[in-house]
């Protein structure tokens, strides 16, 4: 095997920039502050049992709720 300085070069750069990016995710992501969408708690019956689903009023099939458009664009 020939050792290559231009594949060592090549693979330093590849990992400073991989290096660098994930810094630059990571400074990113702490600085996010989602949006957290309120609970409106709706008991769905099926089938005997009782399920609660705090999340229910997100569901738009009609795509006409203007909370939830709202809630999808801050996302």
């Amino acid at each position: 095997m020939i050792f290559s300085y231009r594949r060592l070069l090549f693979f330093l750069l590849v990992y400073a920039l991989f290096i660098n990016s994930n810094e630059k995710l990571d400074l990113k992501l702490t600085e996010l502050d989602p949006p957290s969408p309120k609970k409106v708690p709706k008991v769905l019956k099926s089938h005997g049992l009782d399920r609660s689903d705090n999340y229910f009023w997100m569901r738009d099939d009609s795509i006409k709720n203007k909370e939830v458009i709202q809630h999808l664009k801050n996302e």
